[in-house]
């Protein structure tokens, strides 16, 4: 069944938003086990490298996570039920941060 697309909508920041959560939860999965294996073994340092690159592209992704829900809510995209619930056309720059 196909979605109906509205003219004017913003999916991408959503999708890209989605995207860093899937990306997240893999990698942070990934990284807990990496880093168990790695103190289980400390003379193989693959196990390490695999568990700092795990982790750095999980900080990268919630960072991306918290970028794409503020542009959502700066930028007024009241199609996502989020910003549509908290945010207003009538608040200050302040207020939306917060």
């Amino acid at each position: 069944m196909n979605e109906v697309q509205f003219v004017g909508e913003n999916l991408i920041y959503g999708n890209l938003g989605h995207l860093a959560v899937v990306l997240s939860f893999g990698t942070a999965l990934i990284a807990t086990f990496a880093y168990l294996f790695a103190a289980n073994n400390p003379e193989n340092q693959s196990w390490q490298k695999i568990a700092s690159a795990a982790f750095y592209t999980h900080s990268v992704s919630v960072i991306g996570i918290v970028f794409m829900l503020f542009l959502i809510i700066r930028l007024h995209l009241f199609e996502y039920h989020y910003a549509w619930q908290h945010s207003s056309r009538d608040l200050p720059l302040e207020y939306m941060i917060s």
